[in-house]
């Protein structure tokens, strides 16, 4: 994310979609963020490096880091996989996990 406005309107979004607050969202050393947990299980960090808004909020996700902690690992498996998201190796938004294998 961008800046706080968009991490903000982004865990609206998933709150209004039926996510839980884990942690909300708030200004910390590194930048500003909070945490959610989607119905499925999946617990979401959505986070910005910037402290400050430079603009609107425009809902546009510039990466993600998948992390995967489910309590069920074979249905998160199975619903990634069909959301068929993009890996890049070697970067930030790449991971180890079984779900690309």
């Amino acid at each position: 994310m961008s800046q706080p406005t968009t991490v903000n309107s982004s865990i609206d979004a998933a709150l209004d979609a039926g996510a839980t607050p884990l942690k909300p969202a708030a200004k910390s050393l590194w930048g500003y963020g909070g945490v959610v947990q989607a119905p499925d299980g999946t617990i979401w960090k959505v986070a910005t490096s910037a402290k400050k808004d430079t603009g609107p909020a425009t809902r546009q996700v510039d990466e993600i880091v998948l992390l995967p902690a489910a309590a069920d690992m074979a249905a998160s498996k199975r619903f990634w996989s069909a959301k068929a998201l993009p890996r890049r190796r070697g970067s930030a938004a790449s991971c180890s996990c079984c779900l690309h294998s």
